[in-house]
């Protein structure tokens, strides 16, 4: 089995090979201080390909029903903004699953700032659906909506992601009060219950592969009022946050991979690229490009 890195955009990949260190601390509000470094070592080129064009916040799934990876991304190619699928040894494949801005219940993807994430056959994502946002599931087999869950008290809702097991949804949402928290959806009984209660904007959650902890973006550090975003990592036994990332840069949309690394893309450098740190904040750069690359996936490929 070999394991490979996609991310969105960017010219040309090369991945850097050390590791920083983190200094982990104490702050109020049960959140631990760790400073991230990322030192740079002399790259190693990596092959790419594109895989299709105009294709936003993609993602990879494996069907139930045969070996092959396929991935889903947002994109406005046939004058939509729409979800369309493809089969990753397909480039150009791309077609239409979900047909968005055509009608009430799909009015809106928001493509730039939510994602949509699979499990199983079951595809999660959110749009407008009349005067607020609705969470969306999906059947990719059946082409059809089998869930859509509205709460009176969101009036934005982000990022859905999936708990390994499937049976919850961690999203950000923001409430008519004007917070951004992160929140789990409790499935099939439609719970909602509340990660994260405070003024910080909290985003880009994703379940770590064993389902017991959540990495997500946020501005809770002394860079926020500047518009600077770090990682941190909640733990669901015990409520308490820790960073992973500590500094005056944009640290976004992180993905807790299966072999265990967090990746997201971060500005720190001048221009947006991928890195990766693991658990503890350790991290490194893995790509260096020329016009940015962005919303990383990471790809377990079988051969």
């Amino acid at each position: 089995m070999s394991a490979q890195s996609l991310a969105q955009g960017g010219d040309r990949l090369v991945r850097r090979l050390d590791a920083g260190r983190d200094d982990p601390g104490r702050r109020p509000q049960r959140v631990d201080h760790g400073a991230q470094l990322v030192h740079e070592a002399r790259p190693v080129a990596l092959p790419s390909r594109v895989l299709a064009r105009l294709a936003i916040k993609p993602v990879a799934y494996r069907s139930a029903h045969d070996s092959a990876t396929r991935l889903l991304y947002l994109t406005p190619r046939s004058g939509y903004m729409s979800i369309y699928g493809m089969q990753l040894d397909a480039p150009g494949s791309g077609r239409p699953v979900v047909k968005g801005e055509r009608s009430a219940q799909f009015e809106s993807f928001h493509p730039f700032a939510s994602r949509v994430d699979v499990h199983h056959q079951f595809a999660a994502f959110t749009s407008k659906y009349l005067e607020r946002d609705a969470l969306f599931i999906w059947d990719l087999d059946r082409g059809k909506v089998v869930g859509r869950y509205e709460f009176p008290e969101l009036i934005s809702i982000l990022s859905p992601a999936w708990a390994p097991d499937g049976r919850s949804i961690v999203f950000s949402g923001l409430a008519v009060s004007g917070t951004s928290d992160l929140y789990r959806l409790h499935l099939p009984d439609g719970r909602l219950e509340p990660l994260t209660r405070d003024r910080f904007q909290d985003l880009d959650p994703s379940f770590s592969p064993d389902g017991a902890a959540v990495v997500f973006a946020s501005d809770r550090t002394p860079f926020g009022s500047t518009g600077g975003l770090n990682l941190f990592l909640l733990d669901l036994a015990t409520d308490s946050v820790r960073y992973l990332t500590y500094g005056d840069w944009r640290d976004e949309a992180p993905r807790w991979a299966s072999n265990g690394r967090i990746y997201f893309s971060s500005d720190r450098s001048g221009v947006f690229d991928i890195y990766s740190v693991d658990s503890t904040g350790a991290g490194r750069q893995e790509t260096e490009t020329l016009t940015g690359a962005f919303e990383e996936i990471w790809l377990e490929i079988w051969s």
